[in-house]
């Protein structure tokens, strides 16, 4: 999320990425247990989904609800399937014009040079009722952007 003044324009604007909580949670965990043993984490690791999804939504909410100026809404998600287009749709909202040779550029580096290693599980770590909350909870997120003052921007993207 980015909350800055325009240059040279005064005006404040808000650009924010939602990212799926579940992998948000998956990173967050593995970061903060880097010996990850699933079967005696199980009761934490229930614990800390339930207190991470009560934050994600209310992140996400109250950026909608209490930012009043302009507002560019992105899902991480697709950002990721498709960085010309996004980028290019974050550059208008932002009201930057950038050359053909510098999104180029852009896209040829959209990797970076930093990489944190990756670590991959090989087990869903969410129970059927996890899977339940957190699609009750992504769903009153998304609702809540479909009938937002800035559904326009919003809705250009797939929510679901």
């Amino acid at each position: 999320m980015v909350h800055r003044p325009v240059p040279s324009s005064g005006r404040r604007i808000c650009t924010h990425s939602i990212r799926r909580s579940t992998d948000t949670y998956i990173r967050k965990w593995l970061l903060s247990n880097v010996d990850f043993q699933p079967s005696c984490l199980v009761a934490d690791w229930q614990q800390f989904v339930a207190d991470k999804l009560s934050a994600w939504r209310q992140t996400n909410l109250d950026w909608l609800h209490n930012f009043t100026g302009p507002m560019h809404i992105m899902f991480y998600d697709q950002l990721i399937e498709d960085v010309a287009t996004h980028l290019q749709d974050l550059l208008r909202f932002l009201r930057l014009n950038v050359s053909e040779q510098n999104m180029a550029c852009a896209l040829e580096w959209r990797e970076g040079i930093y990489r944190r290693k990756r670590r991959v599980i090989s087990f869903d770590p969410f129970t059927s009722a996890m899977k339940q909350a957190l699609r009750k909870e992504q769903e009153a997120v998304y609702d809540a952007i479909a009938n937002s003052p800035h559904k326009s921007q919003a809705l250009s993207v797939k929510l679901r």
